[in-house]
């Protein structure tokens, strides 16, 4: 975890150290750059047989690529959907993947992209559904594959399908922790994950309150898995912390925590992926200034020694909002 950050936590501890502030800001100069960049930073010895390729233009498809890149070990890129960018192209070369997996359709991720790839001499795989729930049981169904995860899915992630905030915050523990991200309609959870969840989960998450997964939906999917837990705040950044608290100790914590703006889903999707690389929490916030659920996070999550990243451009992280959660980490004591 020090490695992907940048700092070398052998220090020479004397009578009194000073405290170490573990934060560093992972950016390229667009969406695209940025998620490179979080995979050269997350990854720097290379070593990852395949990557996700996701759009970075919509959302819909690219939120259950998280859980997909956990299962492959390897980072989750973004692409314009209409071609993928030199930097991806030399990121794919430094991390030695010789596969790739492309989550949703070609209104996604064209197949000129997929077409780039194969005639690069990547082995692709496009993972997708006729619809954005469609798509994210199929890449549950990859996950579990023979040649992935071999069956060993028995817990998921449920999320509202129309927006992206509760995903992110769950992405890390999809990463992490092998489990699906699987988006469902306010109001009916789909046919398709419903069998899913039947067929393989004994249990579930739901990430977000009534108003994003109705209490009908929540009982389909208790229904279908035998037993499911709602996880919610007030808004999006408490619903963020409280996941990255809910799960802490389980597989993720807040030994490395990483930030994103949470009105935005590009930089979130790679970061997540990254911060489940690192067993960690993902906290979103607002531009400017740090949110009070990531600051109160920071204050009460974190211990000395502990690394963040903050995710993004000082566009979508301010630097005020960067130097407070440095500030504040700090002045955690050894």
């Amino acid at each position: 975890t020090a490695e992907a950050v940048g700092y070398d936590l052998t220090v020479a501890l004397d009578d009194a150290p000073a405290p170490l502030s573990g934060i560093e800001r992972y950016a390229g100069a667009d969406r695209y750059g940025t998620s490179v960049e979080i995979s050269r930073r997350t990854f720097p010895e290379g070593g990852c047989d395949a990557v996700v390729i996701a759009s970075g233009k919509g959302f819909a498809d690219a939120l259950s690529g998280s859980g997909l890149a956990g299962a492959v070990g390897g980072p989750l890129l973004l692409t314009d959907p209409a071609a993928l960018s030199i930097g991806a192209w030399e990121e794919i070369s430094r991390l030695g993947a010789t596969k790739a997996f492309i989550v949703g359709g070609t209104g996604a991720v064209s197949d000129d992209v997929y077409v780039d790839l194969d005639l690069g001499g990547i082995e692709v795989t496009r993972v997708a559904g006729a619809t954005r729930y469609d798509t994210a049981v199929a890449v549950a169904d990859r996950m579990n594959a023979p040649d992935l995860l071999d069956g060993a899915v028995t817990e998921a992630v449920v999320v509202y399908g129309g927006n992206f905030p509760d995903a992110l915050a769950a992405s890390p523990v999809a990463y992490a922790q092998g489990m699906p991200v699987l988006l469902t309609p306010k109001d009916a959870l789909g046919a398709s994950a419903r069998a899913f969840l039947a067929a393989n989960c004994s249990q579930a998450y739901v990430i977000g309150g009534a108003g994003a997964v109705s209490e009908a939906a929540y009982s389909q999917v208790a229904s279908a898995t035998g037993s499911a837990e709602r996880i919610a705040g007030a808004d999006r950044y408490l619903t963020a912390r409280m996941v990255g608290e809910c799960f802490s100790g389980t597989g993720n914590g807040f030994g490395f925590v990483g930030i994103a703006k949470g009105t935005d889903f590009p930089d979130a999707l790679s970061g997540g992926a990254a911060t489940g690389y690192e067993r960690g929490v993902l906290l979103l916030t607002p531009a400017a200034p740090l949110g009070d659920a990531a600051l109160g996070a920071i204050r009460d999550d974190m211990v000395w020694g502990d690394d963040a990243a903050v995710f993004g451009g000082e566009s979508a992280v301010s630097v005020a909002a960067f130097a407070t959660a440095a500030e504040e980490i700090g002045l955690k004591e050894p």
